[in-house]
């Protein structure tokens, strides 16, 4: 999503921008991934593959790459960065520039706003922007039109020039998100692909105002929290369904109901838009009271998903997730009680979690009413005060090469569980949540409150299924 911004604001000074999802590629690279029971057993042997990959030029991601490059022949190439993915933006970018030296590589997001030294230090990036890149990148690429390639006045931007790195001033937030276009998602180097996507997302504001351990957003956006106006909002919803005919939203903020008042306000104007859409969203367990979700349920809401993240109010402390476990049952059960499908995400590993905590969480998701429950393996990112609680615990070292580091099983960040118990434990609840997942009621629950806006939407999902199925056993041989 944040991609797709960065491609209108340059569309609309008259930049010829293309985007490539490279997670959602139809080549031969397209992503047929294995159930998470596998996935998860076979973590060690995909990394050693992975690390092998990026050595291999040769190998069919890298080819496929430089066939685009090629076929484009950009002058800028921006990268925006997850951590666990260092490793592959780096080889990347240096295929970027065997290509053309002259061309210029970004790269953008919340690991190159934390580490610039680092990521400038890899030779090929030529450019860090920090924080949102709306602004900085327009003026970035306004003075690469111009010829002159001056970048000490830019604030936002960290550089290279002549082997010396530069740091400016960060940039101030964009205060009137409004005033930003919407994501240009017609510019997908692959169409077919977005066409292939059943959703599209959306973000009403942007920032959080919560201090969870593991995340690094508060820091990316400096503990602001910024709202776009709700007929701003609307004008997009009737966008995306009109120009690109998608009828279904997931709304992408950190907190869709970080304020009361606000989440009210938008589904009346939700309500009184009569738009057919159906939509779901993230938010806090905490926040949730049955006026809200009365009105979740009016306004077409179809799905929330809490970051629920522990079992053990014990490790809630830890994490500094600010919320009590008997918020969390009383938010399920009045999701389930007004028929809104709900999702909970966990996660296991976190530094000084003991067995008694994992099991604890594991008792949880037994517990809750809820029709899909995602399990995952806690890891260190950079901005996040959890990854200074590992240094200290002697888990992850002082100084890291993010791009050869890797997480669990390689490396394993809670220091009361041996690795091989974590790793038995891991599995066993990674097997539950996929039979879960996996069962006839929990699914109908997931896809039923869709059809009321599409009726062919059981027979679509099922299509795709099949789809899959059929390019996961040609992938395979």
């Amino acid at each position: 999503l944040g991609i797709g911004y960065i491609g209108a604001v340059l569309e609309k000074v008259g930049h010829d921008v293309k985007i490539w999802n490279a997670d959602a590629t139809v080549g031969i690279t397209a992503g047929v991934m294995p159930d998470e029971v596998t996935m998860l057993k076979e973590r060690q042997q995909k990394f050693t593959e992975y690390q092998n990959a990026l050595q291999n030029s040769n190998h069919p991601v890298w080819v496929e790459v430089q066939d685009i490059l090629k076929d484009f022949d950009p002058d800028v190439v921006g990268f925006t960065v997850l951590t666990p993915e260092v490793g592959s933006a780096t080889k990347f970018s240096s295929l970027v520039k065997e290509g053309r030296e002259d061309r210029v590589v970004v790269w953008g997001g919340h690991h190159a706003t934390f580490l610039p030294d680092d990521v400038l230090s890899y030779g090929a990036i030529d450019v860090v922007i920090k924080g949102e890149g709306e602004n900085t990148i327009l003026d970035m690429m306004s003075s690469l039109s111009s010829g002159v390639k001056d970048f000490a006045a830019i604030k936002g931007l960290s550089y290279r020039d002549n082997g010396k790195i530069y740091h400016n001033p960060d940039r101030e937030l964009i205060e009137d998100l409004d005033a930003i276009p919407f994501p240009a998602h017609h510019l997908s180097l692959f169409p077919e692909a977005f066409k292939r996507m059943e959703r599209i997302g959306i973000m009403t504001n942007r920032g959080c105002p919560f201090r969870c351990g593991y995340c690094s957003s508060p820091k990316f956006t400096r503990k602001s929290v910024r709202l776009r106006s709700y007929n701003n909002v609307i004008k997009e919803i009737k966008h995306v369904t009109g120009f690109y005919k998608k009828n279904i939203i997931s709304f992408l903020d950190d907190n869709f109901t970080i304020d009361k008042k606000r989440v009210i306000a938008l589904c009346e104007h939700l309500i009184n838009a009569n738009l057919k859409v159906s939509w779901d969203t993230m938010t806090r367990a905490d926040i949730l009271n049955e006026d809200v979700v009365k009105l979740l349920k009016r306004a077409g809401c179809c799905g929330v998903s809490i970051g629920i993240e522990s079992g053990s109010e014990r490790m809630l402390k830890k994490i500094k997730k600010g919320v009590k476990l008997d918020k969390v049952v009383n938010a399920y059960n009045l999701l389930y009680r007004y028929d809104i499908p709900s999702g909970a995400n966990f996660m296991a590993g976190f530094p000084e979690e003991t067995t008694d905590d994992i099991q604890e969480t594991f008792d949880l998701m037994k517990k809750i009413k809820t029709e899909n429950i995602n399990f995952n393996i806690f890891e260190p990112i950079p901005g996040s005060p959890l990854l200074e609680d590992c240094r200290r615990l002697g888990s992850v070292p002082q100084k890291v090469d993010w791009r050869t580091f890797g997480f669990w099983p390689m490396n394993h960040f809670t220091n009361n569980v041996s690795p091989e118990e974590f790793a038995r434990i891991a599995i066993n609840i990674t097997q539950w949540v996929f039979d879960y997942k996996c069962s006839f009621r929990v699914r109908w629950m997931r896809i039923k409150p869709y059809i009321k806006n599409d009726l062919l939407y059981p027979f679509k999902k099922l299509l795709n299924s099949i789809k899959v199925r059929i390019l996961k056993r040609f992938v395979s041989d």
